[in-house]
């Protein structure tokens, strides 16, 4: 097989995105382009033990994402959920190892 392509979201994902967001403006964070989900592997769905913490969780992400100078830019749109992600992973640490400690 040839190499395919790797585009993050075809052009018309883009274009269909940014008019569904502009009509509603929470569905933007929840749009997800198919190549993404067409490439990862099938996980086991946890058992969400706290909805409100996580409803929770997406406001504040959403008001973060909300609050960038230019939050249509999908490059700066990564970089901050990346560090987001960063942020987590650290705090998860820093949490494990206070309590083994």
């Amino acid at each position: 097989m040839g190499q395919e392509e790797c585009h993050p979201c075809p052009r018309e994902d883009e274009l269909e995105a940014k008019r569904v967001s502009s009509h509603h403006p929470h569905d933007h964070t929840a749009t997800i382009c198919p190549i993404f989900t067409d490439r990862l592997p099938a996980l086991p769905v946890p058992a969400i033990s706290a909805p409100a913490e996580l409803w929770s969780e997406l406001q504040e992400l959403q008001k973060m994402i909300e609050g960038l100078q230019s939050p249509q830019d999908p490059t700066l749109l990564s970089q901050v959920l990346l560090l987001r992600r960063e942020v987590m992973f650290l705090q998860f640490d820093a949490a494990v190892r206070y309590l083994i400690r």
